[in-house]
């Protein structure tokens, strides 16, 4: 589910953001 927001921050546009969920979704895994 945290791959699905990191999504939405990309949208955003907000890499400090991006790199937050990346390693949350690589956790999430």
């Amino acid at each position: 589910m945290t791959c699905i927001y990191s999504n939405l921050v990309q949208i955003i546009g907000r890499q400090r953001f991006h790199i937050l969920t990346q390693l949350v979704c690589a956790d999430d895994r």
